[in-house]
């Protein structure tokens, strides 16, 4: 089955699917790669994250010479982390 690929070339350029003939694989593939040393978790992303969302806005606020909103970017953060 071939499928004309849109435009002006649609003659010259076309798509083949299925293709025609696969050819035998003549490599062999590498040695399988070893286990991960870590389980990857929702905990593990979910940390990360929350230290980012609360620390590029505070560090960006702290530059601009706001005291009060990075202090409660702080006390919010602070509170999170207690009731995780």
């Amino acid at each position: 089955m071939s499928i004309p690929h849109p435009g002006p070339l649609s003659d010259a350029l076309t798509i083949q699917y299925p293709p025609a003939q696969l050819e035998p694989a003549t490599h062999t593939d590498p040695a399988p790669r070893p286990p991960l040393l870590f389980k990857v978790t929702g905990q593990l992303l979910l940390t990360p994250g929350v230290i980012l969302a609360f620390g590029v806005p505070k560090a960006v606020l702290s530059y601009r010479g706001e005291n009060a909103n990075p202090t409660t970017l702080d006390f919010v953060f602070g509170v999170i982390c207690a009731i995780a």
